[in-house]
């Protein structure tokens, strides 16, 4: 499943793309088309894909279009990391987590992730399947949009990406 519980249909759309760069250039378009959202809701993208499938490059791709200056790095280690922007006049946090080592509800929990839901605020979720109950229960009644982003090998360099976005 692409991350939705049954019973929701959402168009989903699709492209490829060539290399990282076009990757990047992508995050920024999808942003880009969910930024008005910011005012009143938390945005959230969920990254599905397995190992080097570019879920960090599309991060980085979100990062250049908050305009944030710093080197988005995988927070595999850290768990979570921040970079505070400033978009035409509206000061958030980008938070950048990956989920691949959180096993339980009570990790999600320790995490804070619920303090992280503000409006204004952008979060970046790799591995998002890993605590979906524990954070679908977190979001359910909070001011978040969340885009289901899905990154697939299609060779080396090309990837085939997949998204849709539950209000």
């Amino acid at each position: 499943m692409f991350g939705l519980d049954a019973g929701i249909i959402l168009i989903m759309k699709t492209i490829s793309t060539l290399n990282v760069r076009e990757t990047k250039k992508l995050a920024k378009r999808i942003f880009r088309e969910n930024k008005k959202e910011l005012a009143q809701k938390c945005l959230i993208f969920a990254l599905q894909g397995e190992l080097g499938t570019g879920k960090t490059q599309f991060a980085k791709g979100l990062g250049r279009a908050l305009r944030i200056k710093k080197i988005i790095v995988s927070p595999s280690f850290t768990l979570i990391r921040e970079y505070p922007f400033k978009i035409n006049g509206e000061k958030g946090i980008f938070y950048h987590l990956d989920a691949w080592r959180i096993e339980t509800p009570e990790e999600w929990l320790a995490l804070g992730v619920k303090g992280l839901i503000k409006p204004g605020n952008v979060i970046a979720i790799e591995w998002p399947e890993k605590g979906r109950e524990t954070w679908n229960k977190i979001f359910d009644r909070l001011p978040v949009k969340i885009i289901w982003v899905k990154l697939e090998h299609e060779d080396r360099d090309r990837r085939k990406i997949s998204w849709n976005s539950k209000k």
